[in-house]
């Protein structure tokens, strides 16, 4: 049989789609007949059919070899290189093709791919726009425009694209999700849900639309219907790294620690196998957060000796709108509730801070050391969502002002001062927000802030009894926590959601978070001490962040557990239905023994 014969044989075989055998046909030639051109193109096409690309590039080189002028050769080249996710190489290829042949209507297609891959979206319009309408690929140009309009930000107008490629696939599933992912982009979640929902009929298994749907009910706060979703993505694909980093997500909102800490276990493991640079960042994070949960078990023990901390605040972290000193930096008279405040990851309960004000408001300039407070928390991730730390900060802790120093230490005062010449946060300016402090440096300020401020002496502060108040106060709520039914004396029949729930992107942390039989959610906060109109606007703006980031369509109220209150208090009380009041001493009678 002659050689031509013998490829019109095999090109019979290969168009009845019976590619093993076409490919040893193909093989017999090239043996037999190694510079057949035609022969080494046609088994790069074989080969692509039966998802062999990397034989296949090897096969095409072949071909291009014998002939370099070969245009279909380079294109061919450039698809199995497009296969091969290898966008460098097959623009490369393209660009050859396009040399030999300008108007090759593939060239055109796969340099706006390539292009596109390699996110120059502006830059592959130029060539999806240029490829001819009545060619076969023309739907998909069209797709393609729309999805690096989509990729610019441009969502309007990516939608006309995807409706334009829709005139000539309407059951396209990967546009229908793009055009869904448009719309959501632009908070228009029930149009967005319909074409999730409509790539889906055509396709059940099509993941993305899934898991957009799933981050939907996320952004709706429709947590456990998007951890559904999720979990329906991990049911097809167990290792999507995405759905698992989503899931430890909604658990930890859900202040469902165990569960999240799995997820986000399972998203790092994944994510470091497969290697992808795009999630070190998040790997990280989510490794600190992993960290520092479970550093955190328990209640917190103050060390033998504090570490000391300098924080630098901006005017809004001190002032209030009108320009008054904030209140929430005024220190407490006995043992009530503090704020939160961005810190080192490394600091722990008991640790002392002083604050630096720095910058300007209206005129004035502020550049002195203030406040004396002690962190009455270990440091907390405070990450709100994915890539986001709330505010810039990435751990915050609580704290209890303990002093406000009427005169305050200015920086030109500081810089006078010549043993505090080494100190690092005055070596820098104070640029940064949080500095550690040496001891030596640190004693030498509370001398100098003792000499201005005759009424301040570090030693009367009572640090210790603070402490081991606060310790009592951890205590109880893990007794109250622990025995939660016990209340159902007093008429609140609970289930537990969780203790210490950081109030993400506000600060602090509520004591107990619990939810009614009725599916309503409580917030419960526990003084070890008299209640004030202070403790209440707490305890209220824990309530509102409830509602704000937890409740769905359930109503949040508010408990408060202390040992009496002052009539602030119980104006504010007296006022809100929805804010309710124990006395501490008969919840420790009837469920704290």
């Amino acid at each position: 049989m002659e050689k031509e014969e013998y490829f019109s044989k095999a090109m019979d075989i290969f168009n009845d789609d019976e590619f093993e055998e076409a490919l040893e046909y193909f093989d017999k030639i090239t043996e037999k007949y190694p510079d057949h051109q035609n022969a080494w193109f046609m088994k790069a096409v074989t080969l692509i059919n039966m998802e062999e690309d990397e034989k296949a590039l090897q096969s095409i080189e072949k071909a291009i070899l014998l002939n370099p002028e070969d245009t279909e050769a380079w294109v061919k080249k450039a698809w199995i290189l497009l296969l091969l996710d290898n966008s460098r190489e097959g623009l490369n290829a393209v660009e050859k093709a396009m040399q030999l042949d300008k108007n090759f209507s593939d060239s055109l297609y796969l340099k706006g791919k390539f292009l596109l891959n390699m996110k120059l979206y502006s830059e592959s319009l130029y060539y999806f726009e240029k490829y001819p309408q009545d060619e076969y690929l023309y739907p998909d140009s069209l797709f393609h425009q729309g999805e690096a309009l989509y990729k610019l930000g441009k969502y309007r107008e990516a939608i006309t694209y995807f409706d334009r490629s829709l005139e000539f696939e309407s059951e396209n599933p990967e546009v229908l999700n793009y055009k869904g992912m448009a719309f959501m982009d632009l908070g228009k979640y029930e149009e967005a849900s319909e074409y999730f929902i409509k790539a889906l009929e055509f396709n059940p298994g099509f993941i993305s639309p899934i898991f957009n749907l799933g981050i939907m009910e996320k952004k709706s706060k429709n947590l456990k219907k998007s951890l559904d979703l999720f979990d329906k993505v991990l049911k097809i694909d167990p290792d999507n790294q995405d759905a698992w980093y989503q899931q430890g997500i909604i658990y930890k909102r859900l202040n469902l620690e165990k569960e999240s800490l799995k997820a986000y276990k399972k998203y790092v493991e994944i994510a470091k196998k497969k290697g992808s640079p795009q999630s070190k960042l998040i790997v990280r994070r989510v490794n600190e957060y992993i960290s520092n949960m479970e550093k955190n078990k328990g209640q917190p023990e103050p060390r033998k000796t504090p570490v000391y901390w300098q924080w630098v605040f901006k005017p809004d972290y001190f002032l209030e709108e009108d320009g008054r000193e904030k209140k929430s930096l005024e220190p407490y008279e006995s043992f009530r509730a503090g704020s939160c405040g961005s810190c080192h990851k490394n600091t722990r309960f008991g640790d002392l801070i002083l604050i630096y004000r720095a910058g300007k408001k209206e005129g004035e300039t502020y550049q002195d050391l203030k406040y004396l407070l002690m962190a009455t928390s270990d440091a907390y991730s405070i990450e709100d969502d994915e890539y986001v730390f709330e505010h810039g900060w990435t751990y915050g802790c609580d704290y209890l002002p303990l002093f406000k120093f009427e005169n305050s230490i200015n920086l030109s005062e500081m810089k006078n001062e010549e043993y505090l010449e080494g100190w690092n946060a005055l070596s820098s300016n104070f640029n940064r927000t949080i500095y550690k402090t040496d001891k030596m440096y640190w004693e030498y300020l509370i001398r100098l802030l003792e000499e201005k401020n005759p009424e301040f002496e570090l030693k009367n502060l009572k640090i210790g009894e603070i402490i081991e108040n606060f310790k009592t106060k951890y205590a109880l709520v893990d007794k109250l926590y622990e025995n939660l039914a016990a209340l159902e004396k007093f008429g609140y029949n609970l289930d537990k959601i969780n203790q210490q729930v950081i109030c993400k992107g506000q600060g602090g942390k509520i004591d107990i978070l619990a939810r009614y039989k009725s599916g309503d959610l409580l917030v419960i906060g526990l003084i070890n001490d008299s209640a004030s109109r202070d403790t209440y606007e707490k305890i209220y703006n824990y309530t509102e962040w409830v509602k704000d980031y937890l409740a769905h369509k359930e109503s949040v109220k508010g408990l408060i557990i202390s040992q009496g209150y002052d009539d602030g208090f119980k104006s504010k009380l007296d006022g809100n239905p929805d804010m309710e009041y124990l006395e501490l001493s008969e919840v420790m009678a009837n469920s704290l023994k």
